[in-house]
């Protein structure tokens, strides 16, 4: 019986890992590629490469960052290290910025979340109510559309 139990507790914590190693394959898969768009106000351009994130706002204001998306995080959770920057960006190397994420029909939303120091779980309930996400509690929404490669 505690064999059993053991083997039955063991398994669901195999499929249950399995299904989050999956969904990251499949989340880190479709953020592949250049995404163009707005944010902030103005044009930018996101490009994706394995886990490599690079935002180009224009020449003078540009971001390369390390990134992961942590597991069981709802609604989805993208945290960039940011490894290099141009001078007009300020001093942010090594900073985590946190940033909430969908991608529908190759749109892909990023919400930033204004508070940097820790990795919250956004007040959301629901994924699709995606305008609970405030001016308060955001920094920058980004919309942008995946380019043909």
């Amino acid at each position: 019986m505690i064999q059993t139990t053991c083997w039955v507790c063991m398994s669901s914590w195999l499929c249950a890992a399995t299904t989050q190693l999956e969904t990251y394959a499949d989340d880190l898969q479709q953020l592949q590629g250049t995404w163009t768009g707005t944010g902030g106000g103005n044009d930018c351009t996101i490009t994706i490469k394995g886990s490599k994130l690079r935002f180009f706002g224009r020449e003078d204001f540009w971001f390369e960052t390390t990134f992961t998306l942590p597991p069981s995080t709802f609604p989805k959770q993208l945290h960039a290290t940011i490894e290099k920057e141009s001078d007009a960006a300020g001093k942010n190397v090594g900073t985590t910025v946190v940033a909430v994420f969908k991608i529908e029909n190759n749109v892909l939303t990023l919400v930033v979340i204004d508070d940097y120091t820790e990795k919250p779980a956004p007040p959301v309930e629901n994924a699709a109510d995606w305008t609970s996400l405030d001016d308060d509690f955001t920094k920058d929404r980004f919309t942008l559309k995946k380019s043909i490669e």
